[in-house]
């Protein structure tokens, strides 16, 4: 496992909440070597030590909002939503 420690120096990614930051370093770490990762939330939530909570999503929103957050800023292109197949991709830049 090796986590791409200049991450932490893009301005995107520090524009990330922490919720999405500690979840991306959890799939960066988990996926293939091409970069791809079969997982759900329950697996990711368990996967970073999230406490079940009880309710209707017992996990809260907090992976379902950070997996939203990496996939608009482009870190992430997630297939089927009910077992996503992640990619992770590095997020397109516009030049202005």
């Amino acid at each position: 496992m090796r986590l791409d420690t200049l991450k932490w120096n893009d301005h995107t990614f520090k524009q990330l909440t922490k919720e999405a930051k500690l979840i991306y370093c959890f799939l960066e770490a988990h996926c293939s070597t091409a970069g791809f990762l079969q997982a759900d939330e329950s697996d990711i939530a368990h996967g970073i030590g999230l406490e079940g909570r009880s309710g209707l999503n017992p996990f809260g929103n907090v992976v379902v909002l950070a997996l939203k957050e990496l996939e608009d800023s482009g870190f992430i292109v997630r297939g089927d939503y009910d077992l996503s197949l992640i990619h992770i991709s590095e997020p397109t830049r516009q030049e202005a």
